[in-house]
């Protein structure tokens, strides 16, 4: 019978979350190619461990939450780091379920070009 140990299972999660991230970072990569951006991946690395360690305070725990919130905040052109109050009021409502949140942020996402003021030249 084949015996898994609790340190081979945390080395699984550990390869297993590393793999997340870089899929992660790959994708955001992308997105931000396609709307004509460049890449900083050292910033983007950063930046997607700061957000990942959020998630849990945020109630995200799925990778397709996670992956969607990601999306949703790097699609807007906004980062953890500086991620707005409206879309961390969203993110950190209490006992509202992660659906419901990542629904509420994607039509706050739809919104936030007409919230933002002009640019001023």
């Amino acid at each position: 019978m084949l015996v898994i140990r609790n340190m081979q299972m945390e080395a699984f999660a550990l390869e297993a979350d590393r793999r997340f991230a870089d899929d992660l970072l790959q994708r955001l990569s992308q997105q931000k190619t396609i709307r004509g951006e460049t890449v900083d991946e050292t910033a983007l690395v950063a930046d997607i461990g700061h957000g990942l360690a959020m998630m849990d305070e945020f109630g995200l725990t799925t990778q397709n939450q996670i992956a969607r919130c990601f999306e949703i905040v790097y699609g807007v052109g906004f980062r953890f780091r500086d991620c707005p109050k409206a879309a961390l009021g969203i993110l950190l409502a209490y006992r509202v379920s992660p659906s419901f949140k990542l629904k509420r942020l994607a039509t706050w996402a739809d919104t936030v070009d007409r919230e933002l003021p002009p640019v001023v030249r």
